[in-house]
C-alpha cells in the first residue's frame, strides 16, 4: 500500500515538472539564492515574488556581464604589446549581448561557400608571418 502511494506521488511530481516549475523549486530559489526568510516567502504574492526574482536575475546578469567585460579588458591589455596595430577590447572579443546591426548579421548569413573561402584566404594572408621574421 505504501509503495502505491509513493508511486502516485512520483507520478504527480513528474506531471508537475512537465507543466512548469514546482513550488519546492521556487522555494529553493527564494531561500537558497535570493536569501529570503521562509516567513517572508510565505507572505509574498506570486506577482511580488515574480518582481523580486526578475530583479534578482537582472543583478545576476549584470554581474556576469561585468566579469566578462573585465576579462576582455585584461585580454586586450595582455595581448596589446604583441600586436603591431592597436586593438580594442570590443574588436578583440565581441560579446553576444553587445548590439550588432541587422545588416552585419544578414551579411554573415548570406555568404556563399566561394565567398567564405575567399574571406578565409584573405584572413590567412593577413595573419601569415613575414618572410623576414621566419629566418
Amino acid at each position: 500500500m505504501e509503495r502505491q502511494h509513493d508511486h502516485r506521488g512520483a507520478a504527480r511530481r513528474r506531471r508537475r515538472k512537465k507543466n512548469g516549475i514546482a513550488i519546492y523549486e521556487i522555494l529553493g530559489i527564494a531561500l537558497g539564492c535570493i536569501h529570503l526568510s521562509y516567513d517572508d516567502f510565505c507572505r509574498l504574492t506570486p506577482i511580488e515574488f515574480e518582481h523580486i526574482y526578475k530583479e534578482f536575475r537582472n543583478r545576476q546578469d549584470a554581474a556576469y556581464k561585468d566579469e566578462w567585460e573585465r576579462m576582455r579588458m585584461l585580454a586586450a591589455i595582455v595581448i596589446q604589446p604583441h600586436l603591431k596595430k592597436k586593438v580594442t577590447p570590443q574588436k578583440l572579443l565581441p560579446l553576444p549581448w553587445e548590439s550588432t546591426t541587422k545588416k552585419q548579421r544578414g551579411k554573415a548569413q548570406q555568404l556563399t561557400a566561394a565567398e567564405s573561402l575567399k574571406r578565409f584566404e584573405e584572413l590567412a594572408k593577413r595573419t601569415e608571418t613575414p618572410k623576414s621574421l621566419k629566418g
